[in-house]
């Protein structure tokens, strides 16, 4: 028996869209199906298993593989569709890490470039903390030995003074000094050993010039009375001498104390005061000791070159070798 071959699908045409051929196919295979249904219906004498071979009778497959075909080509489309709309994401994507990184890149270089400037700053640094500890070290080294000169040098200081101040005690272990003696118009050494002479036979002590050794007037202030100071031959004679006059002023009044009157001098009526010829500290410091001793009613006195002070007859005296020793006195007051 011979089969008719099935029909080929029309082809569309040139120019036409594919869509308008997908509709034509469609309406076609629709209608085909339509015909198929009807013709597919078995005969009632045909036996089972046995199809009719009439061309009118046959199946048509055709409609199920052009549905086939379009749903792979929609398929295909949209997968297409897919991709490229993916690769544009993908190629956005990447433009924006690429620039990212370039920026990331760029960022990392210009820290690089800051860290490689705050390492050189950073040994620069180094250089110049380790110079200035070194400057520092040299320094204090040249302090404390500063220092350490300084206290030897004071104490040098020190211990020179006080040789010093003991061979000017020394050279004046003899000596006697006289104050507020008035001067005479053109004085002489026999003057003065005069008004000493007077002193001595005031407080019954006789005094003759051949116990001094020198006598002279001390350079003073203009319009005041200079001191004058007696060198006698012994350190004897002048304990014996200052120890009359404590004793003549001891025994009377402020009035009648040792004055311009009592050794003979004309003008008016002047105290004179007898002491040992201090240096020129210790004679400060005796002032301002005579003074605290007045204001704390203390007795103050000078011997062998040393200024001693006490409250009572009967306590110890004290040595005053500096301001801060009256400090004693004050804190018992």
């Amino acid at each position: 028996m011979q089969r008719t071959p099935p029909k080929s699908p029309a082809k569309a045409k040139k120019g036409q869209s594919p869509a308008i051929s997908s509709h034509q196919s469609k309406t076609e295979n629709t209608e085909d199906v339509n015909i198929t249904v009807r013709s597919n219906k078995r005969r009632l004498n045909t036996p089972p298993g046995k199809l009719d071979d009439s061309p009118s009778k046959q199946v048509n497959t055709q409609p199920v593989s052009c549905t086939c075909m379009d749903l792979k080509h929609e398929l295909l489309e949209m997968l297409t569709s897919w991709k490229i709309d993916h690769d544009n994401r993908l190629t956005m994507w990447k433009a924006e890490q690429n620039a990212m990184l370039s920026s990331l890149s760029k960022d990392v270089s210009e820290l690089k470039v800051q860290c490689e400037e705050i390492r050189k700053t950073s040994i620069e640094l180094d250089k110049g903390m380790t110079f200035i500890n070194k400057s520092y070290e040299d320094l204090l080294k040249r302090v404390v030995s500063l220092e350490e000169r300084k206290v030897e040098n004071i104490e040098s200081v020190e211990r020179i003074e006080k040789q010093i101040q003991d061979m000017q005690l020394h050279s004046r272990s003899a000596t006697v000094e006289l104050r507020n003696v008035p001067t005479k118009d053109n004085e002489r050494t026999e003057d003065l050993v005069s008004i000493m002479s007077g002193v001595g036979k005031a407080v019954d002590l006789e005094i003759l010039e051949s116990h001094f050794r020198d006598i002279h007037r001390l350079p003073g202030k203009p319009g005041l009375p200079r001191s004058i100071v007696a060198e006698f031959t012994s350190v004897s004679r002048k304990h014996e001498f200052l120890s009359n006059v404590r004793r003549y002023n001891k025994e009377r009044t402020t009035m009648d104390k040792l004055n311009t009157h009592t050794i003979g001098l004309p003008g008016d009526k002047k105290p004179i005061y007898a002491s040992e010829h201090l240096t020129a500290s210790m004679r400060k410091l005796f002032y301002e000791c005579r003074q605290f001793a007045k204001t704390h009613k203390l007795s103050c006195w000078s011997l062998n070159g040393k200024i001693f002070m006490r409250r009572n007859p009967e306590d110890k005296p004290t040595q005053i070798k500096s301001e801060r020793c009256m400090s004693v006195f004050s804190n018992t007051d």
